[in-house]
C-alpha cells in the first residue's frame, strides 16, 4: 500500500497555485501566525485571511511557530511563544490544527518534548529520503522536498522525485506499507520557475495512487 501526502511551508498567495492543482492528494500547509509579516519581509506576497480559510476548508492548516522563529537559536521564552502560541492562535480562530512544522528543521529532543506537550499530535522535520511510515509521529521525516535541487540527492529534484516513485512501487509490491510525502514552498517553486516542472511530477504522483 502507498500512502501519498503533501505539504507546504509559510504562507505565500502560491500555496493557491498549488491547492488548484493538488486535487484530493492529502495535503498540511503550514502557516507562521504571523504569516503576512514574514512574507512581507522577505518581499513575497502573502496569502489574504480569507485565502487561509479557503484552504482550511479542503486541505489541513499545520503550525509553523508565531514568526517562523529558528527554535534551536532562541530562548525558552521564544520557544514557547513559537510553540505554544501558535497552537492557541490557531485553535482560538477555529483552525483545528493538529501538527506542527520545526521552521528549517531545526529541533532537539526538548523541542520535540515541548511541541508535544503543547497539544499536537505530529511534527514534520525537513530531512528527506525516506519511504517507510515515520517511527515518531514528532520526527515525521519526508520522502522529495519538490521544486529545489538538494545537494543530497546527486541529481535534479524531479530525477529524483521520479526515482522515489519508482522505488515506492517496487516496494509495496513486495508488501511494504510506503508513506510517499513531499514538500516544499509554493513562492520557491515560482521563484525557481518549476511550475512545469511540478505539474509533470503531480501526474506521475496521481498515477502511482
Amino acid at each position: 500500500m502507498i500512502e501519498v501526502q503533501a505539504s507546504f511551508d509559510d504562507g505565500s498567495i502560491y500555496d493557491n497555485r498549488l491547492a488548484a492543482m493538488l486535487g484530493d492528494i492529502s495535503t498540511t500547509f503550514y502557516i507562521p501566525v504571523n504569516w503576512q509579516k514574514y512574507n512581507m519581509k522577505r518581499g513575497v506576497q502573502a496569502l489574504s485571511p480569507d485565502d487561509v480559510r479557503d484552504l482550511a476548508d479542503k486541505f489541513e492548516i499545520g503550525s509553523h511557530g508565531t514568526n517562523h522563529e529558528l527554535l534551536t537559536r532562541v530562548d525558552d521564552s521564544v520557544q514557547n511563544v513559537e510553540i505554544l502560541q501558535s497552537f492557541k492562535y490557531w485553535r482560538d480562530n477555529h483552525f483545528k490544527v493538529k501538527s506542527f512544522c520545526y521552521p528549517r528543521g531545526y529541533y532537539t529532543s526538548e523541542i520535540k518534548q515541548k511541541v508535544k506537550d503543547a497539544g499536537y499530535k505530529s511534527a514534520r522535520t525537513v530531512k528527506v529520503g525516506e519511504l517507510r511510515p515515520s517511527i515518531d509521529p514528532f520526527e515525521s521525516h519526508t520522502t522529495v522536498h519538490i521544486g529545489y535541487d538538494r545537494g543530497e540527492y546527486g541529481t535534479d529534484w524531479l530525477t529524483y522525485a521520479r526515482d522515489k516513485i519508482k522505488e515506492a512501487i517496487k516496494r509495496a509490491n513486495s508488501g511494504e506499507t510506503i508513506d510517499y510525502h513531499f514538500w516544499g514552498h509554493s513562492e520557491e517553486i515560482n521563484r525557481l520557475g518549476q511550475w512545469d516542472r511540478v505539474a509533470e511530477f503531480l501526474k506521475d504522483i496521481k498515477a502511482m495512487q
